[in-house]
């Protein structure tokens, strides 16, 4: 006679084996996973450089008007060359702005700068003003252009009048000084890579997990309710409990093995970023930091695949198990949000307990290095606490009497 957990494997193995023989399971487990992350941390940096390489390359049309002149000021003409502009000087009309406006939204010229020499004791200033439109790439590359031209201009305007004053230009503009000592930062480049893949890393490996469960949890209840599998299983000599828990088992499988593989090509994608970026350094992920981020997975995939098969086998059929569980695992964004937006220094030790967000805070510090022993024991605690009222509220939902009658 077959022992307890001969019968939980027998139920876990008949289901891994109708996953492995579906290929768009396996697509979604494996080749998704391993193809998404490289691909996509190789076309983005490809694509953003390919088009700023283009924009660098392209000249842009501007216009420049000066009040009751017909030339421009000292030396501005100078700091004009090698902008990639291609300009011309128009004399200022008064009471066009609309027709400025107009100008620009029918790409006449991308921006349009206007100069307006006022004497200021025996000094002349010039105030300056850049028409663009924001919401156009070009034109408000034209401007960025035009600020940089202006910037330029005014530096050489000031060492110059600096210089008439008998002043020296270095002392009078740059009287504070910070030495490379003040500015040492003592974190090094592979802490800073590590706290900067601590504000996604996390929050994509949840949402994934989360994401890959949904379909065989589906499948395994309320999509076996409606083929009539799923009263034959209960009609068996088997416990409900022990076709929750092989169901359990096959569906954090599938989901464990998803993160497994996202994180082999989220691995493999930060790699190729890394490469076409050497100014960025591989985060230190010590034999720790790696054990804390499986466990903080470990024990939220507990949780979310025992809610989604409570959520799914109370559910009577395909259609309705998806429209609750996606609604539901779309809530995630929330905790997500505020685990990610929320500074780890300081932070009060309450949120080591909120459901969800104790993980993310989990995972976020092991990869930033800032790991305490206190918060570890908290979100490790809650966790475990939160994972047994899930499996218990899937317990009770397997063992609700109408699931037979409703099938019937």
């Amino acid at each position: 006679m077959m022992s307890r957990w001969s019968r939980i494997r027998t139920i876990w193995g008949k289901e891994m084996l109708e996953f492995i023989r579906d290929w768009r399971s396996l697509l979604a487990i494996v080749a998704i996973p391993i193809l998404a992350f490289p691909l996509l941390m190789y076309l983005v940096p490809s694509v953003l450089y390919a088009q700023h390489v283009a924009w660098e390359e392209t000249v842009l049309q501007v216009e420049v008007q000066v009040s009751n002149s017909n030339s421009t000021p000292e030396e501005f003409s100078t700091h004009m060359e090698g902008r990639l502009l291609e300009w011309t000087v128009e004399p200022m009309q008064a009471g066009e702005h609309g027709l400025l406006e107009q100008r620009l939204l029918n790409e006449d010229v991308e921006a349009i700068l206007q100069i307006f020499p006022v004497q200021e004791g025996n000094t002349t200033v010039y105030e300056c003003t850049i028409y663009y439109t924001s919401t156009d790439d070009s034109s408000a590359i034209a401007q960025g252009r035009l600020v940089q031209a202006l910037t330029d201009w005014s530096e050489v305007l000031v060492e110059k009048r600096i210089s008439a004053a008998n002043l020296d230009v270095n002392a009078t503009l740059d009287p504070v000084r910070l030495t490379a000592k003040e500015e040492t930062d003592t974190a090094d480049d592979a802490e800073r890579t590590g706290q900067l893949l601590s504000y996604f890393v996390p929050a994509l490996a949840t949402l994934w997990t989360a994401t890959m469960a949904i379909q065989p949890a589906i499948d395994l209840t309320a999509g076996e309710r409606e083929r009539g599998t799923l009263e034959a299983l209960l009609g068996a000599p088997i416990t409900r409990i022990e076709a929750l828990t092989g169901k359990w088992l096959a569906v954090a499988t599938f989901a464990g093995a998803g993160a497994i593989m996202q994180g082999l090509g989220f691995a493999a994608g930060i790699w190729i970023l890394l490469r076409g970026a050497p100014e960025l350094t591989p985060p230190n992920l010590g034999l720790t930091t790696v054990l804390l981020l499986v466990l903080a997975l470990l024990l939220f995939t507990v949780m979310i695949v025992a809610i989604q098969l409570a959520i799914a086998v109370r559910s009577a059929s395909v259609r309705e198990a998806g429209t609750a569980l996606t609604p539901a695992t779309l809530l995630l964004l929330a905790p997500i949000l505020i685990a990610q937006a929320v500074r780890l220094e300081g932070l009060a030790m309450f949120w080591y307990g909120v459901p969800v967000v104790n993980v993310l805070l989990g995972m976020r510090e092991a990869l930033a290095g800032t790991t305490r022993i206190a918060h570890v024991t908290i979100w490790v605690a809650t966790s475990l606490l939160y994972a047994g009222l899930s499996l218990v509220f899937a317990a009770r939902s397997f063992r609700r009497e109408e699931l037979i009658g409703s099938i019937s």
